[in-house]
């Protein structure tokens, strides 16, 4: 069990040297300035001092120029997996690193580095449960890109919790922000809030959220999504499962191929306008079955209502 007792103590703002994350990630734009927050006095130690060490290293950051995305984070996650091979870490070690990263939320790169920073980080560790502060930064953490471990979240999550993650869990014990499970494989997605939106190309895995979100399930094509509270919209749902236990404020666009949705709640907006395939299943009250569906059937409160 990580005691944070031992790690942190919140304290005045120093006028020590910031140390800069200063990368050149070609194809993202900086994030915009931020305001003054609280410092922390994280508890020195030789393995936060060799830490910070890699994260001032800017070969990781040096990313060959490429348009995509995904190809640009997976060179930096592995360039810095090979630095981490010269540092021995405990859970203990990377809590503490997630506090004194406070210190550099200014700097121009802060949210992608830090992001990519500490997924390294988790996946290279030798522990399998690991927990990650996020109270007192102003951009929160996103976490678990191409995650295999286990990460608890104290605080909120950014945007695109989860990316590519491959296994493991992830649990957020506050709010995210929008892609929640973008590009996902397998694991579990855990957000105790609200989330802004929820599945974006998501392939597999589980998510639940367990207070309301936004759109949902926008380029799925797998796996199962769960939200206790409401949504505003379910996009068209190409495979895999969505459950809705509360309402969905506009539409349900619809499903294809193999895809299926169910809200246990009422559905304000029309239903199944681009639907093609699939299943929808309609709890509570409908504000009307679209013309437009091709293929797929419609239940409403168990009774089959569209078959094409």
């Amino acid at each position: 069990m990580v005691r944070m007792d031992t790690l942190v103590r919140v304290g005045r703002e120093n006028n020590s040297a910031r140390l800069a994350a200063s990368g050149r990630f070609g194809i993202f734009k900086p994030e915009s300035e931020q305001p003054p927050v609280r410092k922390l006095e994280v508890v020195q130690n030789e393995t936060l001092n060799k830490l910070l060490g890699v994260w001032k290293d800017p070969s990781w950051q040096s990313a060959p120029h490429t348009n995509n995305e995904w190809e640009a984070d997976s060179w930096c996650l592995n360039r810095l997996r090979r630095l981490f091979g010269k540092v021995s870490y405990s859970v203990e070690d990377v809590a503490n690193f997630s506090f004194a990263l406070a210190q550099f939320q200014t700097d121009p790169w802060f949210y992608h580095s830090s992001n990519i920073f500490l997924s390294a980080l988790i996946n290279n560790g030798r522990d399998q449960e690991y927990v990650i502060f996020t109270t007192h930064m102003n951009a929160p953490y996103s976490g678990g890109f191409r995650n295999t471990k286990d990460i608890i979240i104290k605080g909120n999550a950014g945007h695109a919790l989860g990316k590519s993650m491959i296994g493991g869990s992830v649990i957020v014990e506050g709010d995210a922000g929008k892609n929640v499970g973008l590009f996902m494989d397998g694991g579990r997605i855990v957000v105790k809030g609200d989330s802004k939106t929820v599945g974006d190309s998501t392939h597999g895995g589980h998510i639940l959220i367990q207070g309301k979100t936004g759109m949902v399930g926008r380029g799925m094509d797998g796996g199962a999504i769960e939200v206790i509270g409401d949504a505003d919209e379910i996009a068209v749902i190409g495979g895999g499962i969505v459950t809705i236990h509360g309402d969905v404020t506009h539409a349900v666009s619809g499903t294809s191929r193999k895809g299926s949705v169910t809200v246990m709640g009422d559905v304000h907006g029309s239903v199944g306008s681009i639907m093609s395939g699939g299943e929808i299943h309609i709890e509570g009250e409908i504000g009307e079955i679209s013309e437009k569906i091709k293929h797929g059937k419609i239940f409403h409160n168990g009774v089959l209502i569209v078959d094409k």
